[in-house]
C-alpha cells in the first residue's frame, strides 16, 4: 500500500484514502484503483499503466459513505468469511477451491486508521455461497469499485 499521511496544522487527508484492487496477489505494483483525499484518483489501465483520473470530492463522499455504512467494510473480515465458506463445504461434504482466482483487496482510510479486507475468489465464492452475507457485501464493494474503475478508464 502506497504512503500515506497527514498534512498540515489543520490535520486535513493527503495521501491516498481509498485503495482497491483485484489482481492474482493482492499487491500489483499499480492497484486497480487508487483515490486520494482531494478526489483525485489513478486507475490501472488495462496494460497495466497508470492513469490519472478524478472521482472529485463530492462523489468520493459518497463512495467512502458506502463502502462504510452499507457494506461495512470495518466488519468485514477474509478469515471469517473463509471459515464461513469452510463450514458449509464441510457440512455439505463437497470441496470448494479457487486456485486460479484473483484476490480482492480494498483499503479505506477512516478517521485516520485503515480498514483492509482482502479475499481469495470473490465473484466465485459469492455465486456458490449466496447466504455468506458478509461474503455478498464484500462483492456488492468488488462491483461497485469496478464499475468505477471502467468508468474511469473511458469505458
Amino acid at each position: 500500500m502506497a504512503a500515506v499521511g497527514l498534512s498540515g496544522s489543520l490535520g486535513a487527508e493527503t495521501g491516498p484514502v481509498l485503495v482497491f484492487d483485484v489482481s492474482p496477489t493482492g499487491a500489483a505494483e499499480v492497484p486497480l484503483l487508487e483515490v486520494m483525499a482531494d478526489g483525485t484518483a489513478v486507475v490501472r489501465m488495462p496494460d497495466g499503466t497508470a492513469a490519472a483520473a478524478a472521482v472529485g470530492p463530492a462523489r468520493l463522499d459518497r463512495l467512502r459513505r458506502f463502502l462504510e455504512e452499507e457494506t461495512g467494510i470495518a466488519d468485514l473480515d477474509g478469515a471469517e468469511i473463509e471459515a464461513a465458506i469452510a463450514e458449509r463445504t464441510q457440512a455439505a461434504g463437497r470441496v470448494f477451491q479457487t486456485a486460479d482466482a484473483p484476490v480482492t483487496r480494498i483499503a479505506l482510510r477512516t478517521g485516520g486508521a485503515w480498514e483492509e479486507v482482502a479475499f481469495h475468489g470473490t465473484a466465485l465464492a459469492a455465486l456458490a455461497f449466496p447466504d455468506i452475507e458478509a461474503l455478498a457485501r464484500l462483492r456488492q464493494a468488488e462491483l461497485r469499485l469496478l464499475d468505477l474503475v471502467e468508468e474511469l478508464r473511458g469505458r
